[in-house]
């Protein structure tokens, strides 16, 4: 494992870095972290590929991979992997029902990732107000049933004060991750 900070459970970690310093959502599991259960919000990358990296990199470490993304980027990603999808990236209703239909149908004692890719997608289609609620809403309720939620930002792509908006939400923020190992 890289120098990111391992996200501990019932923590939500803010990682402010482009697509191209963004390390791979595994580096912030424990080493020790088995069975764990995952859900990458996928609205960048196509799911098939973000399971193979999954795969790749910590397949032997997970319990369950399940992705969320929107209908256009829907995919075969293979057996035993659960793709569901929101109408468009803009559908904040959508992505926070498919992130919680994903906690319920986990175990209660289940150690569970959450992966957002990325805010800085969203803003695009959402103001900073309402993403903000939303972010806010969604680490409240997986920190209250101890998931580890991290989500990525560019703070290229916004003002300062949205910036801070933003990382009012999280209990970790990680700045440009340079020595971590990249997607």
């Amino acid at each position: 494992m890289s120098g990111v900070a391992v996200v501990e459970r019932g923590e939500s970690a803010l990682v402010l870095a482009g697509a191209m310093r963004r390390p791979h959502p595994s580096e912030f599991l424990p080493p020790d972290a088995e069975d764990v259960y995952v859900l990458g919000v996928s609205l960048v990358t196509p799911p098939d590929r973000w399971v193979r990296g999954w795969n790749e990199r910590a397949g032997d470490r997970t319990a369950r991979v399940a992705v969320v993304t929107t209908a256009e980027r829907e995919r075969d990603v293979g057996d035993g992997v659960t793709v569901a999808t929101v109408s468009e990236a803009s559908d904040l209703t959508g992505l926070g029902i498919q992130v919680s239909n994903f906690v319920e149908a986990t175990p209660d004692d289940a150690d569970v990732l959450v992966s957002f890719d990325s805010l800085t997608v969203l803003l695009q289609y959402v103001d900073l107000q309402s993403v903000y609620r939303f972010i806010n809403l969604l680490t409240t309720r997986l920190e209250g049933v101890g998931a580890r939620t991290v989500v990525f930002f560019d703070p290229q792509t916004a003002d300062d004060q949205s910036v801070a908006t933003i990382r009012s939400v999280f209990s970790t923020v990680v700045e440009d991750p340079a020595d971590a190992e990249l997607l």
